[in-house]
């Protein structure tokens, strides 16, 4: 399925100093909706996939497939996931997008199911099941293969998808439970953000990376910024923590991680507040899709804000 929406890029919303600096709006997203969306760049395009609506007071997933080419601004609507659903995970590999575990808004059901995306034939496939049902995971490839980490149902769940042989390796059981992790590979090193503080409750700072040889995981500096519901990305050597929520509401702090000095700065702010939303990196640029702000009557709506940043 396809049609293309044809838009005008935009120029960047904010001066080069300030508050959003920066950061740059492009064509908004065709359909509005958060937790999820999920993004991957594959290509040079960026793919927006599944997520929640809001109509009204009803929520409902979707299995909505849009892509953004930037090179012309346009959005291109495609086979949409079989399986609608939000709160799910992405890994690439080998060009082909999977979308593993989430959850249904309309029933509460939670999901093991795992379906690969390519973009060179706009087909779906299922894949082989995850073994442990689970929400808010977090998943990142590397080596051909696909780390699935804690998540709501699982929490202390690990466990890894060989592509090649379509099949999942339960691994040891996390050493702290992560209830909302957040998973990115850099430099083919796993690092993931959140877990579980010496009092047994939610501690967003926490930062690790797993090493496979040893089967070891390694504590890192703490995120200086504790939150949760960002979006994480990697461009130039360096991981992203954009936006989230934090103790007192959202915000549009922007930290990133470097690996060569081991060691967290300040990036350009968001230009407003966010949580939410999917991120991904293409062509050294991170763009971010989608979203969540509060309503006047203190709710979450999702946005079809589509937003870009250049490291």
């Amino acid at each position: 399925m396809r049609y293309s929406l044809t838009l005008l890029l935009l120029t960047p919303i904010l001066a080069s100093t300030g508050p959003g600096a920066g950061w740059s709006q492009l064509p908004g997203l065709p359909t509005a909706r958060f937790l999820g969306p999920q993004v991957a760049a594959v290509g040079g395009k960026v793919y927006v996939i599944g997520g929640m609506l809001r109509d009204g007071k009803t929520y409902t997933e979707t299995g909505k497939v849009e892509v953004f080419d930037p090179s012309s601004g346009k959005w291109e609507e495609r086979a949409p996931m079989p399986t609608a659903r939000c709160n799910f995970a992405v890994a690439v590999i080998d060009g082909r997008i999977f979308a593993i575990g989430g959850n249904l808004a309309s029933s509460s059901e939670i999901l093991n199911i795992v379906e690969q995306y390519d973009p060179a034939s706009d087909r779906w496939t299922r894949r082989a099941n995850m073994p442990t049902p689970r929400w808010h995971l977090a998943v990142g490839a590397m080596r051909g293969q696909i780390y699935a980490i804690g998540g709501r149902g699982g929490n202390l769940a690990f466990e890894r998808y060989d592509l090649r042989h379509d099949t999942w390796t339960r691994l040891p059981d996390l050493p702290a439970a992560k209830e909302n992790p957040f998973c990115v590979v850099l430099n083919d090193r796993l690092f993931v953000l959140g877990g579980t503080g010496s009092d047994g409750k939610e501690d967003y700072g926490v930062f690790e990376e797993y090493e496979p040889a040893t089967a070891r995981w390694l504590a890192r500096p703490r995120l200086p910024t504790p939150r949760t519901d960002v979006a994480i990305a990697a461009a130039k050597a360096r991981l992203f923590v954009i936006g989230g929520w934090q103790r007192g509401g959202l915000t549009a702090k922007v930290e990133s991680f470097d690996l060569s000095s081991n060691s967290w700065a300040p990036a350009r702010e968001l230009p407003a507040p966010l949580s939410f939303a999917g991120g991904a990196c293409a062509q050294e640029t991170i763009f971010l899709a989608g979203g969540a702000r509060y309503q006047d009557d203190g709710s979450l709506a999702p946005i079809s804000l589509m937003q870009a940043f250049k490291p």
